[in-house]
């Protein structure tokens, strides 16, 4: 904070100089000299200077777009009052920040708040190669935030050759007890977020 020059006469008219310099960031204790031809002697003044809180906030969970998303407390967990900004949006992920009521020995501090989309990220390879080496032998999706979640293959004659709920399982090429064919497959998958969205989504893998 501010530290205002130290005056160079005393309240009784002693007037003279002070050292050392003004240090705004730690207590200190300044030394008065009077000036010469003064029957005064030499006085010390501290400042204190106390150390700036950091305002501490209890975490907010993430929401999904249009829940409801409650005010923000405005005494700080370690009893820090103050003010939030921007206003509250329920919308988009946004970062707020507290400022501290004047007065108070306290940082600024903020607080980020994660608003979901309802739309999980889905990543699919467009190739695979089912041939025990290790590599790329499985043919499964990639996701988060999934909750539900279906996937069916179909070869070219529209015939289903696998079906899992498990977003854990793969397929790994087999098709009644043998390796399907190379060739190119579609697959469709029928998925919920964890903000309720319904979801589909298609495709083609090619096996190798």
């Amino acid at each position: 904070a501010t530290l205002s020059a130290l005056p160079t006469t005393s309240n009784n008219g002693i007037t003279g100089t002070w050292s050392p310099a003004l240090n705004n960031t730690v207590t200190t204790t300044y030394t008065f000299t009077p000036s010469n031809g003064q029957c005064a002697t030499i006085t010390n003044l501290t400042v204190t200077v106390n150390p700036n809180i950091t305002p501490m906030f209890t975490p907010v969970s993430a929401i999904c777009s249009g829940e409801s998303l409650s005010s923000l407390p405005t005494t700080s967990n370690n009893g820090i009052t103050g003010t939030w900004s921007p206003a509250l949006n329920n919308t988009i992920t946004t970062t707020y920040t507290f400022t501290p009521t004047t007065g108070q020995c306290a940082t600024t501090t903020n607080l980020t708040i994660v608003v979901k989309d309802g739309y999980a990220s889905l990543f699919l390879p467009n190739t695979f190669t089912p041939n025990g080496d290790g590599l790329n032998d499985i043919f499964i999706p990639f996701s988060t935030e999934i909750v539900m979640y279906n996937i069916k293959i179909f070869n070219r004659w529209g015939e289903m050759i696998f079906e899992t709920d498990d977003f854990g399982t793969g397929w790994d090429g087999i098709y009644k007890g043998s390796l399907a064919q190379v060739g190119v497959y579609v697959w469709i998958i029928n998925y919920r977020t964890i903000c309720n969205r319904d979801l589909q989504k298609t495709g083609m893998i090619t096996l190798l």
